[in-house]
């Protein structure tokens, strides 16, 4: 898990160092060079990686050719860069190396070695060799101070807080995060992000969770903070409320965190949701993260690499031939001299022959190949639609839930309506009483008057009836609840509890009931040890635990 997160935000440093890439190019003279270069630029601005590894290999040839060193540098470089983009770590190692080769060789700008350094370092650390990782990354960050090159110190100094935290030296790495903070400008709201995330990480491997949950509305408050590093504060924060049984605060994040993670961080993501439904008893949508799971960490690789190894084996294959034939024909020229011109032909018609036979043999094999893929491509489009059906079903299940919780509310609010409306015509019919006993007495006709106008006040029975059942809707199984786990109870003493577990106060269950608070809260007091707690403080957790 802390692999997938380190390594997507080490991606996210590592590829921004592109964009300085050019930091150094000046007009060149020949035209070839400068547009081979530049149309290498567009394409990894588009994201097109392989149409930049295109053009970057022709600038280093020209450039090689012409013996422009700087810009045979630039061009290997980037192609490091464009190769670790497509995960293809070897490739990206051995150009670094040779941009770093040129660099000395040249005595090139200290700041395309400090370039060239990180990039080696997020090869490494991308193959989780943490300890050369270190070493380069510290190197650049020492070749930096010295050489006062500021505008990369904020990056370096994150990758190497990015390294602690893998080593496990969480003090050097908030320290380096500090660092970093000090480099970067009040208006550069998306490094402040990937930083703070960073941070976010340090405290969540050291189990500090009180800590992430503080930064972590800093870092989502940020409009410009990467969606990816959204996706993984949202997931740590998923994790920390499953962790803790929150699972209310866990579930806003989820939609979110699916929606805004990359490709290699769902596997991560899913992982987290898979152990938040399980906790909550949710299993089908525990299973289904589990299946997303095993889906990204499958999908991704599977058709380059078989690709790559049936690319290899015709190759060694076409060698192995080649070796063959040049044996056969050596010994042959050695051996029947005068069988040369019969040889010959024979040895070319047999190389038609098998050209031939190959092509044939190639042609069924893309044939195969592509009804594969074709077939491959299908299958994952059903998978994704079956999953798309899944999620729809379950977000109409979620919405049907939401709107039983809310109907159950309203039940409970007008339950609670109902009750005071109940006090409140109790009230006025004990006004209405005492005037029509002060009327009879004193014959007062406005008194008369004020008692009929009271009386008018009340509601009739009807509502009265209807007010009963509302508020018996509110949770019709709680009185049974409670007389099934404590018999001994009266009814006026569920009645009580009932005001107890709408929340309602002191003050306004004594109103509710006619006494004083100080009677309710003695009948709290008693209720509370007849239910067998210590403390009438506990009253309300235990009554919500029924």
């Amino acid at each position: 898990m802390r692999r997938i997160i380190a390594a997507i935000i080490l991606m996210v440093t590592g590829i921004a160092a592109h964009d300085a890439a050019a930091f150094v190019r000046e007009p060149r003279a020949d035209v070839r060079l400068d547009s081979a270069f530049s149309k290498g630029e567009r394409a990894m601005d588009r994201g097109d990686c392989t149409e930049g590894i295109k053009h970057y290999m022709e600038a280093a040839n020209l450039s090689h050719e012409q013996k422009e060193h700087e810009m045979e540098f630039l061009s290997l470089y980037n192609l490091g860069v464009a190769y670790f983009s497509l995960y293809r770590n070897g490739e990206a190692l051995d150009y670094f190396r040779k941009a770093y080769q040129i660099c000395m060789e040249n005595d090139l700008d200290p700041k395309q070695e400090v370039m060239v350094l990180n990039g080696l370092a997020g090869v490494f650390f991308e193959q989780q060799e943490y300890d050369k990782a270190r070493k380069l990354v510290e190197k650049a960050y020492n070749l930096a101070i010295k050489n006062g090159i500021t505008s990369q110190m904020e990056t370096l100094a994150a990758d190497i807080a990015l390294i602690c935290n893998k080593e496990g030296r969480y003090d050097e790495a908030e320290r380096f995060i500090r660092i970093s903070d000090g480099y970067i400008a009040d208006t550069d709201l998306k490094t402040k992000g990937r930083n703070m995330t960073i941070l976010a990480e340090t405290y969540f491997c050291q189990g500090k969770y009180d800590k992430v949950e503080e930064i972590a509305g800093e870092i989502l408050a940020n409009t410009q903070t990467a969606g990816n590093d959204r996706s993984l504060v949202m997931t740590y924060l998923i994790h920390i409320y499953t962790a803790k049984g929150d699972y209310a605060r866990a579930y806003p994040y989820v939609e979110d965190a699916k929606r805004l993670s990359g490709i290699s961080n769902k596997e991560y993501v899913f992982g987290t949701l898979s152990e938040l439904y399980d906790k909550t008893g949710d299993y089908r949508k525990a299973l289904l993260m589990k299946d997303s799971v095993i889906f990204y960490q499958d999908s991704v690789s599977k058709i380059n690499n078989r690709r790559l190894l049936e690319g290899a084996n015709t190759q060694l294959e076409i060698m192995k031939y080649k070796a063959d034939m040049e044996s056969r024909i050596a010994e042959l020229h050695e051996r029947y001299l005068i069988w040369w011109f019969v040889a010959i032909v024979s040895v070319l018609i047999l190389i038609i022959t098998i050209v031939v036979i190959n092509r044939q043999k190639m042609k069924i094999h893309l044939r195969q190949q592509l009804t594969e893929t074709a077939l491959e491509k299908e299958q994952k489009e059903n998978l994704l639609n079956q999953e798309r059906i899944r999620e729809t079903e379950l977000i109409a299940t979620h919405q049907k839930e939401m709107m039983q919780k809310e109907i159950e509310l309203k039940g409970r609010e007008l339950a609670a309506t109902a009750m005071f409306v109940t006090s409140r015509n109790e009230l006025i019919e004990d006004i209405a009483k005492k005037l029509e006993e002060i009327n009879n007495r004193h014959n007062i006709a406005e008194i008369g008057s004020l008692g009929i106008s009271l009386r008018q006040q009340l509601r009739t029975s009807a509502d009265q009836e209807n007010m009963v059942v509302n508020f018996e809707a509110a949770d019709p199984d709680f009185a049974r609840r409670v007389l099934e786990r404590h018999p001994a109870l009266l009814d006026s003493d569920v009645r009580f509890l009932s005001y107890v577990r709408m929340n309602m106060q002191t003050k306004d269950i004594a109103a509710l009931l006619n006494i004083t608070p100080d009677s309710c809260k003695r009948r709290k007091i008693r209720l509370s040890k007849k239910l067998g707690l210590e403390s009438s403080s506990e009253l309300y957790s235990h009554i919500l635990g029924i």
